[in-house]
């Protein structure tokens, strides 16, 4: 007899304390369920906190505290990492050989690293992630921007990478952000990430905003920008739209910010 899906939910919980991981497929054969019934009680798990998804399976959400800043920082790639490599493939092909990018210290953008490694580039970043990701590639120009380093983040932030990124001419910024509305914009919960982003948006021939379907319709504490300074959205598709997500990207698309959706 199958078990009942709250019953089936603590049983993953407890194999994913167990092995601090678990697979879709390994799931769906010792619950005797399909594979697409794993990937919703995962997903309903994150929803409430208990885990965070992989592309395959899921992992335990890690704590933040002072003594695991860079487990907190896995935890943060790893959460919707499927939706965010659909969008970081997709924004590869706007990335030409020769350009000037700029990558944010989101790890939605810095997911696009692994596409735009083998291209002849210029990118301009405060992430020390993206440092990190692109230093092996002879072909990627990398400029950091100086500034404080700000630990949970992995970025560097402040007065001097504010002025830092007035130096250049970027033709392409990619950012993201915690959450996207159309009343209030693209919107953030920390001030100097913001300035940092704004500095880089204000030398920047196009901005293009990064962001997963679960961050439509949300509001985060401060404005990073709102429609008039962004030129394209790249959304995935792994779920249908509700009414009031189709409606948001509709607002944007009305007022001339073209909308992608990636698959």
């Amino acid at each position: 007899m199958k078990l009942k899906p709250a019953i089936r939910k603590k049983v993953i919980l407890k194999e994913i304390e167990k092995n601090k991981e678990v697979s879709i497929l390994e799931l769906s054969k010792a619950l005797d369920v399909s594979e697409m019934t794993i990937r919703r009680d995962l997903k309903k798990l994150e929803g409430s906190g208990k885990l965070l998804r992989t592309y395959k399976g899921a992992v335990p959400v890690v704590s933040i505290n002072d003594n695991n800043l860079d487990d907190a920082l896995k935890a943060r790639m790893m959460k919707n990492r499927e939706e965010k490599c659909i969008i970081a493939k997709y924004a590869n092909e706007l990335v030409d050989n020769e350009d000037v990018i700029m990558i944010d210290a989101s790890t939605t953008a810095l997911a696009l690293c692994k596409y735009i490694r083998n291209k002849k580039i210029i990118v301009v970043t405060n992430s020390i992630s993206v440092v990190t990701a692109l230093a092996n590639y002879q072909n990627v120009t990398v400029i950091v921007v100086s500034g404080i380093l700000r630990n949970e983040s992995l970025s560097l932030v402040g007065t001097d990478t504010v002025k830092g990124f007035k130096k250049f001419n970027i033709k392409k910024c990619f950012i993201s952000a915690k959450a996207l509305s159309f009343e209030y914009g693209l919107t953030d919960i920390n001030i100097f990430e913001i300035e940092t982003k704004k500095a880089a948006m204000a030398v920047s021939k196009e901005v293009i905003v990064l962001v997963d379907h679960s961050k439509l319709n949300n509001v985060s504490l401060l404005k990073v920008c709102d429609y008039k300074d962004m030129n394209k959205i790249i959304v995935d598709g792994m779920e249908e739209f509700t009414d009031r997500q189709f409606e948001l990207l509709k607002q944007y698309r009305e007022n001339n910010v073209e909308v992608i959706v990636a698959k």
